[in-house]
């Protein structure tokens, strides 16, 4: 996926901006600040520096709609609130043609997908070689039919999930295997 094309909707986003501001005599109007980073996040306001920074991976739909949504951050905040979606940032949001709500339950449209970076710790017992996969590992930990001087488990090796979870069911692999012989 490409993030929002550069030069047709972010012009048409610092022009939507700049009527905004004079319509309703923001002044100055607020910088706009894309970022590729923001995968998760749609947009933020920065009042007290006077900036809305809006996510590059956001569809023409929502980033009209998150550019009014943080201009009403900055316009309450002009007010002198402190609640960041309180009743005054609200009647703002309804002025602005912004939805009411805290947030989008949907992150930016085109953003790229996540891949999977969870890391997971292959555990083995050094008496009978069973393998375990943790995410999280407690000091002290063993196998319980081995006790708790033979068996205590060893960490082996920190990878993702799914290299960890091939490692453990090549060793049950391997056991079926032998046991059929």
């Amino acid at each position: 996926m490409q993030p929002l094309n550069e030069t047709l909707s972010k012009g048409e986003l610092e022009s939507l901006l700049t009527t905004l501001c004079a319509q309703y005599g923001f002044s100055p109007v607020p910088k706009l600040e894309w970022s590729r980073r923001m995968v998760k996040t749609l947009g933020l306001a920065y009042p007290k520096r006077n900036v809305i920074r809006l996510s590059a991976w956001l569809n023409p739909e929502q980033a009209q709609s998150t550019l009014r949504h943080e201009l009403a951050h900055i316009a309450a905040a002009k007010d002198g609130t402190k609640r960041p979606h309180g009743a005054q940032w609200r009647k703002w949001a309804v002025e602005l043609g912004a939805p009411p709500v805290r947030s989008s339950q949907r992150a930016p449209e085109n953003a790229p997908a996540r891949r999977s970076t969870r890391s997971v710790w292959g555990l083995e017992c050094p008496k009978c070689g069973l393998r375990l996969a943790r995410q999280r590992v407690k000091s002290g930990l063993y196998h319980r039919d081995c006790g708790p001087k033979a068996g205590r488990l060893v960490r082996s090796f920190r990878d993702t999930a799914d290299h960890v979870f091939a490692w453990v069911l090549r060793t049950i692999d391997e056991t079926k295997t032998m046991e059929a012989s």
